[in-house]
């Protein structure tokens, strides 16, 4: 069996409630740690603006303040899908 461990990678949303968003993902120890860090961007005058981030575990497990944010951001609520979940499988992990 082939063992596959995404370390980084970015995506964009683009026009998502009329703005456009970078998002960037990464493994924070890909020897010690499941954790991955998504960091989500805005474009606002022809920069990138940090406008959230978001800790999830490599199973897409999400606990405590992290969950509550996800919970009232759609944006986030999005993003996890395409990361985890979208159509069964996801980017990072497929159940």
């Amino acid at each position: 069996m082939l063992d596959v461990i995404v370390d980084e990678f970015t995506f964009f949303i683009n026009d998502y409630d009329g703005k456009d968003y970078k998002v960037n993902v990464y493994a924070q120890d890909v020897d010690e740690s499941d954790m991955y860090t998504i960091l989500v961007n805005e474009l606002k005058d022809s920069r990138w603006e940090r406008v959230t981030s978001l800790y999830v575990d490599s199973c897409g497990n999400i606990e405590g303040e992290e969950a509550q944010k996800m919970k009232n951001d759609k944006l986030l609520d999005e993003i996890y899908n395409i990361l985890f979940i979208k159509q069964q499988h996801g980017v990072i992990r497929g159940f």
